[in-house]
């Protein structure tokens, strides 16, 4: 999980289903002022009201990668009034928030750090191609390959829990080194799906 300060902890804690949210629904304003040490101006500015489904801006900002995202569940999130709202609400942050920040011991955030968070989720699960698919909601279905590597001595043991053929299989192999290509991450799909979605790539 990405690191956070404490706003989004006490959103993901407090969001009910609704067709808005705020990140401090149901704590005391002089609470949490006090804890993070914000202006009331700044405060104000982080609980504005976002026009965003809260169940699954919920989920966005666990991160996009933990849901197996549905056709229904992002037409809800993912609307004109959800992105002006949410364009509106991170802009004013940084605007009333600047400069400030929160000690959580060895870690420093910045009042605008959560808003962030959350509208990059936004912003890639909502992210559509020419045609106007989505295009994070399309790439579940992508079939990827890397190039998997094992130490030298991974075939030498008799193991046997170690699946029958697979040291000889044409994926398998003990060269460690990986070249400059094999970095390229467009690389990991097949040349026809990257250039079918072009706005997804």
């Amino acid at each position: 999980m990405y690191p956070s300060a404490l706003p989004v902890a006490l959103f993901l804690h407090t969001v009910a289903a609704a067709s808005s949210f705020n990140l401090y629904t149901n704590f005391d304003p002089a609470g949490v002022e006090l804890i993070l040490g914000f202006s009331a101006e700044c405060l104000e500015a982080l609980n504005a009201t976002v026009n965003c489904d809260s169940a699954t801006t919920l989920l966005a900002a666990q991160g996009p990668d933990e849901t197996y995202w549905s056709q229904d569940n992002l037409t809800t999130f993912c609307t004109d009034q959800c992105a002006s709202s949410m364009t509106s609400w991170v802009s004013n942050v940084e605007n009333r928030c600047a400069g400030q920040s929160a000690d959580f011991g060895d870690t420093i955030v910045q009042a605008v750090t959560d808003p962030l968070l959350v509208a990059a989720g936004h912003d890639l699960l909502c992210l559509k191609d020419s045609s106007g698919s989505l295009c994070y909601l399309e790439s579940q279905d992508w079939q990827g390959s890397d190039y998997v590597r094992y130490n030298p001595p991974a075939c030498l043991a008799d193991d046997p829990d170690r699946p029958e053929g697979l040291c000889d299989g044409t994926h398998f192999s003990t060269e460690i080194n990986i070249l400059p290509e094999m970095t390229n991450v467009t690389r990991l799909y097949d040349s026809e799906l990257v250039d079918d979605s072009p706005q997804c790539s």
